[in-house]
């Protein structure tokens, strides 16, 4: 499904903004 996909890639968007900071 597109929509997990989707939300994987939000979560790692989201990970990788927290590690980030």
């Amino acid at each position: 499904n597109e929509d997990a996909i989707l939300l994987i890639l939000t979560l790692l968007k989201k990970a990788s903004s927290i590690c980030l900071i």
